[in-house]
Parts: C-alpha cells; structure tokens; sequence
C-alpha cells in the first residue's frame, strides 16, 4: 500500500499529500530543491458577510408562474438575469517551506537553478520517491556525487506539526532552509528559526470570472480578513547552524530534523477573534517548543495514525504491476493490464485522504481536501455541496471511520444556523437552506452567472443526507437527538414551504437538476443545433433552444422524498 515514483513532482496534481486533518503539506520530492506546500483549512480570503438580493423573492413567484405555465425559457431568463446572489469566497494556501541539499550558504550556484530530473542528470541516481499509506511517511531518497541521501516527511497530529528528517551518508549535509507565501507577508530570519507572518485578502475573485482586481485587500487596520503565519525551525542536528536574513543554514550535517508549525486567527463560527497576529505566532512556538525528538514524534505519529488506518484491509490478489511507478500501474491499468491490487489501492487512498484531512474539531475536507497551491484554485476550492463535499465523506462510515464525519456534521449545523435567515429573506420561509457553494463563513445565499448551477435551494437538503447516515451507522441517539434530528427537521420546514402545486402534484417551481441543461421542445432539433455548440461553450446562455428550469426535476424530488422519510423516522 504504498505510492512510488522514480522522478519529483513537477506540478502540484503529481506531488504526494500528507496532512493532520487541519494541516496539509504537500511534498514534491525535488532535487536539490525540495518544495513542502503548506495548507491550512482555516485559511480562506474574505470575512463575515452577508447581502441580500431585494429582487428575489418577487423574481421567484414570477419564475414559477412561468414554469408552471409552461415557459421554462423566460423563468430561466428571469432568474439568470435578476435572482443572483453573490460569490463566496477561496481557501488559501499558507505558504511553502524551501528546502535546498547542498546550499551551505546564500551564494548561487548553477546547479542549485532549478529541479533535477533523473532522465535529465547522469550523476542522479536510484531516485524514488514514496508516500507509505501504512504509516502516512513520504520518503525521498536518491545518489547523486558518491553520497546517498535520503527526506523523510509526516505531519503529525497529537504535536500539530510538520516533521522533515534529511540524512547524508558518504557526504556533507549542507542545506538552506527558508518560508515563502504567495499571500501578502512579512518574513524574519534569526536564531534557527523563519518565521512568516502575514494576511489574507479581503476578497478573491473566482479564477474563472474577468473581474479585476482578482483579490482585494483592504487597509489592515480596518480588515477583518484571516491572519496567519508559519515557523520553521531545524530542531536538531549534528551540523553547525548559521542563517542570515534569508535563510537558515546547516553544514557540515549527517542528520538536521526540521519542524514547521502553521495556523491562523480564525477563533470558529461567528466566534470574535484577535486581528494580532501575534497571538498566532505564540501558539506556535508553544507547538514547536514541544516538538520533542524524532524518533518520539514518529513513534507518536504513527500509533495515532494505525489507530484509524489499521481497522480495515483489503486484499484483491497479486499485484500483477506491483513492481512499477504508481503513475504507471494507472496507466497499465486504463492499457488493458487487470490489476484488481490497484483497485484496493485506490481504496486505502481513500481512506488515507480522509484520515488525512478531515478529523475531529477541524474543517471539513473542501473542494480539494486541505491541499492546495493557488490563490485562485478551481472553483475557489471552496465547499461544492451539489456533489462533492458529498463525496468526500461517502467512504467515512462504509471504510470504518465514522467518527471522521464530525466536520461534516459541523459544517451542516452551522450552515442550518446561517441558512436560516437565507431562507427568510430569500424566500419568506421557515426553516433553513443551503445553495450549492458554502464557504468558511457559512454563505448560504446563491451564487452566481447561471441558472444551472446557482439556482438550487437543495444543498442543505442533500447535506442532511451524511447526518442520518451517520446515526444508521452509530446508532447514537444522543446525536439523534441533540445534532441530527433538529438540523433535518428544519431542512424539511423549509422544503414544505417551497412545495407547490400544479394542481396535480405537489411539486417545485422552478427547479433544476445541478449543473445540467436540456434541449426545450418546439425548437430546432439537436442536429440543428451542432453548429453553434463549441467545445470552450458547450451551451450558449444566448442559446434560445436550451435551458436548465423547468418543474420537479427528478433529483427535487428525490432529495425532498428523502429528507421527509428521515424527519419521519
């Protein structure tokens, strides 16, 4: 169970991940550059908000008439063109720990200017780099000028920090060591120890809308936006330590161990918190004042880690493609070569994953889990409740590790809290509701730009889903009773409400089946329609013979049926 590669990561979807629930590294395996990505789930642009479109709930009664009516195309028009609601907000990345094998100081070699790759250097050799899914270590290791040298990297959970061991044999260990962060920030180098202060934007535009300027800050002073920061400290070695005001330095090493801690200010849900970045900076060098020794650490680590792991096994036979590159066991795979140890290799990543970014009293795991490299990732990496925060946690309970979906069961509560007032001055109702983005802060309103995707009430309704799941699992009456029960009975307050009928049925108008569009009867036929369709604009908004409204759409009604039936359970 294991991931391996013979070459670094050169893009961020081919690095391996490694995290404690909250804080994710991302390790890329370079040469003689290492890159350690640092995530923190707390870390989004933005701050408590909230507006209201005036128009909508007007706009609405005239797009069900139209539905009902028969006229799917004005209603889809009226709501694209009056009933959005605004854009959330993006989870950050913190920063990156630069490690470099061989930099003894702040001079500049050519061999220190960029990653090696082993096709590319004949004194690189027996590279591989690998992620132990048993134990949660990613390991590096590879010759190059009669030294042997070898990174071990895990992030620990019971400490809250991220370790690194580099170790030489048959050669010195000269390294550098230093923080960067594409945020704003503010760096200080002095007495073994980096430290990275700074802040994140007030807002940041989704990367796939023309508004500029894509993130916003405000003067600091008045900002309520997240601060942040990250140390970075070598807690042992049998080198000498020297820095400057760039770097640290260790030379002359067999051994130097690394910890790096991280986090922000956010104090929790509608919770006030300190704008001082200090108050940050001083947990963390409680964490690393507690960072103890390697070999205590790991051992910790790992006892925590197989608490969870070890439950579950999976065994599908031979590894026929054991012996390769994981990337090239998948691609064997897709090839024709049936490999059925990949498949239960997939299966423990999955499990690996979850228990890597989703535990107790932590966020839940987001668009991309805990893990990701840009301030403007896809689709702002923020909570896509239309399918895929389901998805995160459809392995928790059916893997054997239910207790993970607690940030789940956080993230519906406090949405159920936001989404009340959604429901109230969106759509005059009780109880509560959730679109199809949530962000850090709990924004439950609509989004943006079209029908297909920001016109749908039923977020909240799906996210119910994971609470009753749970309690069939657990059997826990007490969260029954105190967590899941009040949460559902108020989603379904609200779907009552936003039933109608069409003097047949109950039923909803209007309605939509997330992020899908249909051809509307009457029109052009598809055939017809082949020459205006592209592959940068599959459906045109101007497109007259295809639109995403209608009434009663079969997932409406499967959501509604389901979270009836779990009230009335």
């Amino acid at each position: 169970m294991k991931l391996t590669e013979k070459s670094p990561a050169l893009t961020f979807e081919d690095a391996h991940l490694l995290g404690n629930g909250r804080l994710g590294a991302t390790v890329y395996g370079g040469v003689p550059y290492e890159e350690i990505l640092i995530n923190d789930d707390t870390l989004w642009s933005g701050s408590e908000s909230y507006r209201v479109n005036e128009e909508y709930y007007d706009r609405l009664m005239q797009a069900r008439a139209l539905a009902l009516a028969g006229d799917v195309k004005k209603a889809n028009d009226i709501i694209n063109d009056y009933m959005e609601g605004t854009w959330g907000e993006a989870y950050m990345p913190l920063g990156s720990a630069l490690i470099c094998v061989g930099q003894k100081d702040n001079r500049r070699h050519k061999r220190f200017s960029r990653v090696i790759h082993p096709n590319d250097d004949p004194t690189l050799q027996g590279y591989a780099r690998e992620l132990d899914l048993d134990t949660a270590v990613e390991t590096v290791s590879y010759r190059r000028g009669g030294a042997s040298y070898r990174r071990e990297v895990f992030v620990s959970h019971d400490r809250q920090l991220i370790y690194a061991r580099l170790t030489a044999e048959g050669g010195d260990l000269d390294c550098s060591l230093t923080l960067d962060a594409p945020l704003k920030h503010s760096l200080c180098v002095g007495d073994e120890v980096v430290l990275l202060r700074g802040v994140a934007p007030d807002h940041a535009e989704p990367s796939y809308t023309p508004v500029r300027p894509t993130l916003v800050y405000y003067d600091e002073a008045e900002s309520d936006a997240l601060r942040f920061a990250a140390l970075a400290k070598v807690v042992d070695t049998d080198g000498q330590i020297s820095c400057d005001r760039q770097r640290v330095y260790v030379c002359g090493a067999t051994y130097a161990v690394l910890a790096i801690a991280a986090g922000t200010n956010y104090a929790g849900y509608n919770k006030p918190r300190d704008r001082d970045v200090s108050s940050v900076v001083s947990r963390l060098i409680e964490q690393l004042a507690a960072a103890g020794t390697w070999a205590e650490a790991l051992d910790g680590h790992i006892r925590d880690y197989q608490a969870l792991y070890g439950r579950f096994a999976l065994d599908l036979g031979e590894e026929i493609t054991g012996g390769q590159p994981t990337s090239r066991r998948l691609a064997m795979n897709a090839d024709g070569v049936f490999d059925p140890s990949v498949a239960a290799l997939a299966v423990q990543y999955a499990r690996y994953l979850l228990i890597s970014g989703s535990r107790p009293h932590t966020q839940a795991e987001n668009l991309q889990g805990i893990w990701n490299d840009r301030v403007m990732p896809p689709w702002s990496s923020n909570y896509t409740t239309n399918i895929n925060v389901e998805m995160n946690y459809w392995p928790a309970e059916i893997f054997n590790l239910s207790e993970l979906t607690g940030p789940m069961s956080d993230l519906v509560t406090e949405c159920a809290d936001s989404g009340k007032r959604v429901a109230r001055d969106y759509y005059h109702l009780d109880g509560w509701v959730a679109h199809h983005n949530v962000d850090l802060w709990r924004m439950c309103v609509p989004a943006c730009e079209d029908a297909s995707w920001f016109f749908w009430p039923f977020g909240g309704a799906w996210m119910c889903q994971h609470l009753w799941t749970h309690y069939e699992y657990t059997l826990d009456e007490d969260y029954l009773r105190e967590v899941a029960y009040p949460v559902i009975r108020e989603a379904a307050r609200f779907m009552l409400g936003y039933l109608c009928d069409d003097g047949e049925h109950l039923t909803t108008a209007p309605s939509t089946s997330p992020e899908n569009k249909f051809i509307i009867p009457g029109g052009r036929t598809y055939k017809d329609m082949v020459a205006d369709v592209t592959p940068e604009n599959r459906f045109p908004a101007d497109q007259k013979e295809i639109g995403a409204v209608g009434t009663g759409s079969c997932m409406d009604m499967t959501m509604i049926r389901e979270l009836i039936e779990h009230t009335l359970k």
